[in-house]
């Protein structure tokens, strides 16, 4: 973390969002980066991290927002998640029945599903949507080229998992900078 703060701080300070500018943007950017990072080491969104994002996020998104479309964004984005995390459950359950093993590593994180309702609160309604569908495609591309080399170096492992936080944190950023 400390590591890319001395890179992220600097690359925010020349380069903020327009609306925003470095001030406003530096906590969020610190934010992201934890998760980030928190998510590739230990794959856990920690309650107590969404917790402090979700304080963080309602004052920004109702500034760049209003109200209502933060409200909207947050439960979009927590919703959204809620049900592809069902699905994930649901096609554990089936594969486990199916091979008749218990399989261990689940689909998609609870907190996953938190963090998409931060990140809806601080992009609001529709920028959620438009980020859950681009962090989805990365996801897809980075999981297919990932299966692919390691099926290549013979080190393929089914049910491999694979972080996802983030891709929903790249495409948070990617719309913070566009929007």
């Amino acid at each position: 973390m400390q590591a890319l703060s001395t890179i992220l701080i600097p690359i925010v300070f020349y380069f903020p969002p327009a609306r925003f500018g470095f001030w406003l943007s530096l906590p969020y950017f610190l934010y992201f980066a934890l998760v980030f990072i928190m998510d590739i080491e230990h794959r856990v969104v920690l309650y107590e991290v969404v917790g402090a994002g979700i304080l963080i996020s309602i004052p920004m998104g109702l500034y760049w927002n209003g109200w209502l479309k933060t409200i909207l964004g947050g439960l979009t984005g927590f919703g959204l998640m809620f049900i592809l995390y069902y699905f994930g459950v649901l096609f554990n359950r089936w594969m486990s029945k199916r091979r008749g093993e218990e399989i261990e590593e689940v689909a998609l994180g609870f907190g996953d599903v938190n963090l998409s309702g931060v990140l809806g609160l601080l992009l609001g309604w529709p920028k959620i949507a438009i980020s859950l569908f681009f962090s989805v495609v990365m996801g897809g591309v980075f999981s297919g080229l990932y299966l692919l080399g390691s099926v290549l170096a013979r080190r393929y492992r089914p049910f491999t998992a694979i972080p996802y936080a983030p891709f929903l944190v790249i495409a948070a950023v990617i719309l913070i900078y566009l929007a």
